[in-house]
């Protein structure tokens, strides 16, 4: 672990500890006022087998956009600090479009909220993000989701994926869905869920969609703990994974 990934680490699980707050932290509380939260300038992209296209959450821009004939959407969400091309996204996303079957892959980037952070920043701004704008950023890929669904009756299967910080998005994003649609998401799959102030409440859950996977990779650190989906698996008992002992399990 270098010198940078013990700062971050050291930051990250100080969260831990105002966990204990967390609830008393409300929307009104200056936390929130820390910095921009550059919402409208997240990103999205859609990937299928041949092409990659920038997407926009507005009705023409969704109902023009390249997706294939696939009843299924599957959306990949990064975690803290990290962006959509992110060598673990690209591998995700590779997967889905290596086999017969094209498919459409949209990769959500909301790096632009964490832009320019200094390291001191880290921990505060995690805070805010997890107390203010998670919502926020859950309810814009709902939109995504409901327009391009309302767009192309085809569409059937929706399969949020999340590492991390962008597990408990997901977790939103389904809550969000059932709450404006009435109907749940199929697919919910938590890598690594986030521990540090999501502890005894965590936003992802068996009732935000029919099925939730989740891998617990890292609850030694920064992974959240407990079992919360319909299955969970522990890789290596949860623990330290052989090929992250670098550092590079730090999110």
């Amino acid at each position: 672990m270098d010198s940078m990934d013990f700062t971050v680490f050291c930051i990250l699980t100080v969260l831990t500890l105002l966990s204990l707050i967390g609830e008393g932290i409300t929307l009104t509380n200056p936390v929130c006022m820390l910095r921009p939260s550059n919402i409208d300038n997240m990103k999205y992209f859609l990937y299928t087998k041949n092409r990659l296209s920038r997407l926009a959450v507005d009705e023409d821009t969704i109902k023009h956009a390249p997706f294939v004939n696939s009843r299924s959407l599957i959306i990949i969400i990064h975690g803290y600090t990290e962006r959509y091309d992110d060598p673990y996204v690209t591998t995700l996303r590779t997967g889905y479009l290596n086999g017969v079957a094209n498919r459409n892959v949209v990769l959500v980037d909301y790096s632009s909220i964490v832009a320019n952070v200094s390291i001191f920043e880290l921990g505060t701004l995690y805070v805010k993000l997890v107390l203010c704008d998670v919502p926020d950023i859950a309810k814009q890929v709902v939109d995504l989701v409901v327009l391009t669904l309302t767009s192309r009756s085809y569409m059937n299967h929706v399969h949020l994926i999340g590492h991390s910080l962008g597990a408990h998005i997901a977790g939103q994003v389904g809550k969000h869905y059932v709450r404006l649609t009435g109907n749940l998401v199929d697919r919910v799959t938590a890598l690594d869920p986030a521990g540090p102030l999501f502890e005894g409440s965590p936003r992802v859950n068996t009732r935000i969609a029919k099925f939730v996977d989740v891998v617990h990779t890292n609850i030694n650190v920064l992974g959240y703990v407990d079992p919360i989906g319909t299955v969970d698996f522990y890789i290596n008992n949860g623990v330290i994974q052989t090929a992250c002992l670098g550092g590079e399990y730090i999110t």
